[in-house]
């Protein structure tokens, strides 16, 4: 059984520890992006099912 992709982007470390933990225990594969260039080519290397975009205001 394939487990779905999921790409996270945020530039936050400690926000993408927390999303991965979460969405691992959920069964889902976690791709981890930093910002736009990464995002966009993990998004093209790994094809995730669902991407998620953190935002904050700081």
């Amino acid at each position: 059984m394939n487990r779905a992709k999921v790409l996270v982007v945020d530039d936050d470390e400690n926000n993408r520890f927390i999303c991965q933990l979460h969405l691992n225990r959920q069964g889902y594969t976690v791709l981890l992006a930093v910002d736009g260039q990464d995002a966009l080519d993990l998004s093209i290397s790994e094809l995730p099912d669902l991407r998620a975009n953190l935002f904050s205001n700081k």
